[in-house]
This record gives C-alpha cells, structure tokens and sequence, in this order.
C-alpha cells in the first residue's frame, strides 16, 4: 500500500467529485486541517457533525485505506505510521549533533552580529534547515 504525509493538509486527499467538495468544507468547520487530524476522528462521531452523511463517511474510509489508514486512529498508532519513535541510537546520536550545531550557530549569531536572542535561534534553524537538505542529497 501506498504511504503518505499525515502532516499534509487534508485539501491533498481526493475524495472524489460527488463527494470531495462537501467533505473538504466539513473539515474546514470543524478545525480538521491535517490528514492525521482526519485520521484521529472516530467515524461515529463524523456522522454527528452537519454536512456529512453515510456516504461521505464511505468515500473518507476508502481514500484513507489506500494509504492503510483508517478514522478513530490513536496517536500512537499515527506516530509508528509516521516513523516518529522508531530512531536507532545512530538516528539520535545524529540529531544530537545538528542540535548542538544549531546551538553554536545561534550563539555565534548572537554574539558576532548582536541579533536579539529569538532573531538569532531563527536565523540558526533557517541555516540548518538548509544544510541538512543538503547533506541528505
């Protein structure tokens, strides 16, 4: 099965033309911005809120089983979908390490150029942002 972004907005799912249009005005009401915040909605309760019925209750159901998800998920069970928890010591030795970099880089940004403490951490992350794109290519 396919796997997707939960983190994405829930506009990326395509619920189809009978049905999508309604659905994404449904999850714009009620604050369901992300695919996990979907995913989280126990069905029964989906059938409660106006606007939706039985049928758009289906086509959700359909859509998120092709990326095997499902309504009513638990965060946890949205984390190991996510690959959020499953680090080596490696994978969190390696953030350790970008974490000091981005500490080093902010400090320097504070000290050398006077950027104000919070100017400084944006600035620092915004740079590591960068590097670690580069560094994974």
């Amino acid at each position: 099965m396919e796997k997707i972004d939960i983190n994405q907005s829930v506009d990326t799912l395509d619920f189809g033309s009978k049905h999508g249009l309604r659905i994404q005005q449904v999850c714009r009401g009620f604050n369901i911005k992300t695919i996990r915040d979907l995913c989280k909605w126990p069905g029964r309760d989906l059938v409660r809120l106006r606007g939706i019925g039985g049928k758009s209750i289906d086509e959700i159901e359909d859509v998120l089983k092709k990326y095997n998800l499902r309504l009513g998920m638990f965060n946890e069970e949205l984390d190991k979908y996510a690959g959020i928890g499953n680090t080596t010591p490696e994978d969190k030795e390696e953030e350790a390490k970008w974490e000091q970099r981005r500490y080093e880089i902010a400090k320097e940004m504070f000290v050398r150029n006077r950027l104000v403490a919070n100017s400084a951490v944006i600035e620092a992350d915004a740079l590591i942002r960068v590097l670690r794109g580069m560094t994974r290519l």
